[in-house]
């Protein structure tokens, strides 16, 4: 009879480690699989995305700008209109502090800048990025799109840093970009900026 219930207990013991054997090597990898398999979905809605960023979650600066929902639903931003066109133009323009401007007129220049332009603000309004001062060489900032939608305008802005390996000269310089586009009535600009590093060999 003894010899009967020490059989007993070892196949009830032999069950107790089968069982957690197949949920630990089995189960759970099948759960994990299966988790890392579904698929985040993605929705583009212009309310959901205004819902998405009022409430505060995380916004991802790419193009279209996306948000993350704590479901691990992905809301992308529409698109707006088409990118406008422009044209860049040299700068000799130096600001010590980073900073962005939208400049109307002749006026507006002068008063920003202390000083007179060519620059035809009749046909044209300027858009300038400025990186502030920079204890080296090897930075820059660029502007790398404009988009136009009803009542506003949106610049994105990349802007670069040197990597470790890489040779700049050491004096200060000041990284700058400035553009000119059609002549808008859109008073509202935001930017965007996205930031990156210079790798040298």
């Amino acid at each position: 009879m003894a010899k009967q219930k020490d059989n007993n207990k070892e196949i009830i013991l032999i069950i107790v480690v089968a069982a957690i054997a197949l949920f630990a090597f089995i189960i759970v990898p099948i759960i994990a699989f299966g988790i890392y398999l579904t698929p985040v979905r993605s929705v583009t809605g212009e309310s959901k995305f205004l819902e998405c960023m009022d409430a505060g979650y995380p916004i991802m600066e790419t193009f279209p700008r996306q948000c993350r929902l704590p479901s691990g639903e992905i809301v992308t931003e529409k698109p707006s209109n088409e990118a406008l066109s422009f044209i860049r133009i040299p700068s000799n323009i130096q600001e010590e502090q980073k900073i962005a401007y939208h400049i109307k007129s002749a006026e507006e220049f002068k008063e920003t800048f202390g000083k007179e332009t060519e620059i035809d603000f009749e046909n044209y309004d300027m858009i300038a990025v400025f990186a502030g001062s920079k204890s080296s060489g090897g930075y820059s900032t660029q502007i790398t799109r404009v988009m136009e939608n009803e009542d506003s305008l949106k610049v994105y802005v990349q802007e670069t840093s040197p990597g470790k390996n890489c040779i700049v000269t050491m004096a200060i310089t000041y990284p700058s970009n400035i553009i000119l586009i059609e002549k808008t009535d859109k008073t509202l600009v935001e930017f965007f900026y996205t930031y990156g590093i210079m790798e040298c060999e």
